[in-house]
């Protein structure tokens, strides 16, 4: 049923982290929920919201549960900073570990093999034959990419916004989503416009 199902995967499977870091189960409210099924539903979607909803955490997982059932896909995300991209990547991470390690979770990633590319594990997660890649929103960063699912994270932050959005078009025309999230940034900005 998970796999057909973002929302039953992190109502049984994910876990989040607090602001003083505890881990917790990731009980949905409406408007993730909302999110999710939107997900779903919708190639682009733009969210403009407020701090401390959870939408980055329900970005996240539905990254994740796309890299676990559609094994192949490609994921980029993009980030106002470096530092910012490795922690969104670091929390998948740490999301899959949690899954992995729980008896009762860890059989939906029975036959999906570890992989042991070399690649730069900062900004790149495997997933069986799925790739995560967390990068620092540029225009060029999309360059070349085709991807299933692009998630922008604080889109309204990141510079020259509106030549990263000309850039990511192209990497979804295959059939893949672009989802927006940020919160506001005044009238202000490159990113104004979304």
């Amino acid at each position: 049923q998970c796999k057909v199902s973002p929302h039953l995967f992190v109502g049984r499977h994910c876990t989040i982290e607090t602001p003083a870091g505890q881990v917790i189960p990731f009980d949905l409210w409406q408007l993730q929920l909302d999110t999710l099924t939107e997900l779903q539903q919708v190639k682009k979607l733009i969210v403009l919201k407020a701090r401390r909803l959870g939408l980055s955490w329900v970005a996240l997982s539905y990254a994740l549960w796309l890299a676990i059932y559609k094994q192949g896909i490609r994921i980029l995300i993009l980030c106002k900073k470096e530092a910012d991209a490795a922690e969104l990547l670091d929390r998948i991470r740490r999301m899959l570990e949690r899954i992995r390690n729980n008896p009762l979770s860890a059989h939906i990633l029975d036959g999906i093999e570890e992989q042991s590319k070399s690649r730069d594990k900062v900004t790149t997660l495997d997933i069986g034959a799925s790739t995560i890649k967390a990068l620092v929103g540029t225009p060029a960063a999309a360059r070349s990419e085709t991807s299933g699912l692009v998630i922008c994270d604080e889109f309204a932050f990141q510079r020259k916004a509106s030549g990263i959005w000309r850039g990511l078009l192209p990497t979804i025309e295959g059939g893949g989503q672009i989802l927006v999230i940020s919160t506001g940034d005044g009238v202000r900005g490159d990113a104004k416009e979304f």
